[in-house]
C-alpha cells in the first residue's frame, strides 16, 4: 500500500495495477493502437527531428493555462481555483513544475506519437464521469492497448521506479500527435532527406579516413596471377601511404593514373540536402529564420499556427474531455491556453503593438504594463477599457471612468484628433494627463 500525502487516492496504492480489477476492461488480447495512422511505425531520433521537437515543446511550455468559467449570456469570465489548474501552472508533481510537465507532455507526444496524462494523486478514486479533482499527474508511456483500457508505464515517486498500470481510457487523457505525419518515417520528404544525409555522412567519413574512393590504373594487364599480386601489392602500398599521411596524400608512378569517383562530398548532394531540409521545415511551418531567431512576425505567426497551436489545442481538448465533468462543461468551465502577444515581438515593435491593443480597447494600459513586467500606473485610467480612437476625457464619464474634472485630482485631457491627448490649454499630454516634451 502506498502512502498518499496529497489526496485520498493514489494510482499506485492498489495491488491490482492501479484500479479495482475489472475483467471487462482488459478482456481479450491487446489490439495494438486503435489508430491505423499510428500502427507499426517507428520514430527517428536524428538531430534534425530532435531539434524541431525541442523547439516546439519549449514554445508549447511557455504559454499560460487558465481554468475558467465562462458565462454563456454575457461572456464574462471568472477564474476557477482547482487542483487541475495548479498542476498545469504551478506543480504537476513533486518533481515537475507546471511548465516542466507541459514540456514533458509535448516532447513525449511529438517523439512517440501517442502519450497519456495520468492522474496520480486525486481527491477520490478516478471514475468515468470525472467527478474528482487532480492533485498530481504524470506523463505515461502507453505500452499495451485494450478495448476499454490501456497499459501505461508511469514513474512512481514513492519508490523511484517506473511501474506498469492498467487504467480505464475514461480516467486518463490519451493524446495523439497532430504532427505525426511530419515526424515519422512515412513522411516522404523526411525519408529522402535522411537517405541523402546518410550518404553525405558516409562520404564524409570516407574522406576523414583518408580514402580517395577511386581506381588506380596501372600500366599493365592483370589477367595473370602474378600481375594480380603485383597490383594488389601496389594497392596496399598506396593505402599505407594514405594512412601515414597527415593530409591524405599519396604518390603515383609516371605511368599510373588515378580515376576519381567522388571521394569528397558532392556539391550537388549538399545542395539537395539543403533544399530537402527547407522543404521539410516548410511542411512543419518552421523557416530557417525561425530557427536562428530572425523571423518576421508573419513567419512567427505561421510557425505558431502550423506547429505550436495544434499541439496546444490537442492537449487542452484532451484535458477538457476527460478531466472536466459533463456538468462542469455545461456550466461553462474550460481549460484554455493563452500566449503572451508581446513575447515574440522585437523591442522596437512593442510600443506600436501596445498602443494598438490599448487604443482598440483590447487591453487596459495596466494589463499591458503587467505583460511587460511593469508595475501598474496609480491612475485609475490605467484600469479602464475604452476605445481611444473615439473617446475623449469627457466620454470616459459614460463608461464609469474619468469624469473630465479635477475635483479628485485628475487633470482634464482631450483627444487632439491625431491619436494623442492635450490638456485644457491645448498642451500635449499622455493618457494620464502628464505633460509631454515637444
Amino acid at each position: 500500500m502506498v502512502n498518499n500525502p496529497l489526496g485520498s487516492w493514489n494510482a499506485f496504492m492498489s495491488t491490482n495495477n492501479g484500479i479495482d480489477y475489472d475483467p471487462d476492461l482488459v478482456s481479450g488480447s491487446g489490439i495494438g493502437r486503435p489508430s491505423g495512422a499510428l500502427r507499426g511505425y517507428t520514430f527517428k531520433h536524428q538531430d534534425l527531428i530532435n531539434s524541431i521537437i525541442s523547439m516546439i515543446s519549449l514554445d508549447v511550455a511557455m504559454v499560460d493555462f487558465k481554468h475558467l468559467k465562462i458565462n454563456e449570456e454575457d461572456g464574462n469570465q471568472t477564474s476557477v481555483d482547482s487542483g487541475l489548474i495548479n498542476c498545469l501552472t504551478t506543480s504537476a508533481n513533486i518533481d515537475q513544475t507546471g511548465r516542466a510537465f507541459i514540456y514533458d507532455v509535448a516532447w513525449s507526444l511529438l517523439e512517440e506519437g501517442v502519450v497519456a496524462i495520468v492522474p496520480v494523486d486525486t481527491t477520490s478514486k478516478p471514475n468515468d464521469d470525472g467527478s474528482y479533482d487532480i492533485l498530481s499527474m504524470r506523463v505515461g508511456k502507453i505500452t499495451q492497448w485494450y478495448p476499454r483500457a490501456v497499459r501505461v508505464k508511469v514513474y512512481n515517486d514513492q519508490n523511484g521506479l517506473e511501474q506498469d498500470l492498467t487504467l480505464s481510457k475514461q480516467s486518463i487523457v490519451i493524446l495523439e500527435s497532430p504532427l505525426i505525419g511530419l515526424l515519422k518515417d512515412r513522411n516522404s520528404t523526411l525519408k529522402l532527406l535522411e537517405q541523402k544525409m546518410d550518404l553525405m555522412y558516409s562520404q564524409d567519413k570516407a574522406v576523414a579516413a583518408g580514402k580517395l574512393n577511386g581506381f588506380i590504373q596501372i600500366p599493365y594487364a592483370t589477367k595473370s596471377s602474378l600481375r594480380q599480386e603485383q597490383a594488389k601489392s601496389r594497392k596496399t602500398q598506396l593505402e599505407k601511404e594514405l594512412a601515414d599521411s597527415q593530409f591524405g596524400i599519396a604518390t603515383l608512378d609516371a605511368n599510373e593514373k588515378f580515376i576519381h569517383t567522388g571521394g569528397n562530398i558532392n556539391n550537388n548532394l549538399v545542395d539537395d540536402i539543403r533544399k530537402l531540409q527547407q522543404d521539410y521545415y516548410n511542411q512543419v511551418g518552421i523557416s530557417s529564420k525561425v530557427l536562428d531567431g530572425t523571423a518576421s512576425q508573419a513567419e512567427l505567426n505561421l510557425y505558431y499556427h502550423r506547429a505550436v497551436d495544434p499541439v496546444l489545442q490537442t492537449i487542452v481538448d484532451g484535458i477538457n474531455r476527460i478531466f472536466l465533468t459533463k456538468t462542469a462543461r455545461t456550466q461553462g468551465q474550460v481549460i484554455q491556453y493563452y500566449r503572451d502577444p508581446f513575447r515574440m515581438l522585437p523591442v522596437e515593435q512593442l510600443g506600436t503593438a501596445a498602443d494598438l491593443f490599448a487604443r482598440n480597447a483590447i487591453f487596459t494600459s495596466n494589463e499591458i504594463r503587467a505583460m511587460l513586467g511593469r508595475a501598474p500606473h496609480p491612475s485609475r485610467i490605467g484600469d479602464m477599457l475604452f476605445n481611444k480612437n473615439i473617446s475623449t476625457g469627457t466620454d470616459l464619464m459614460g463608461l464609469g471612468g474619468y469624469d473630465g474634472t479635477t475635483q479628485e485630482g485628475y487633470p482634464e485631457i482631450y483627444d487632439d484628433g491625431q491619436g494623442g491627448y492635450v490638456d485644457a490649454d491645448g498642451n500635449p499630454v499622455d493618457e494620464y494627463g502628464n505633460p509631454l516634451d515637444v
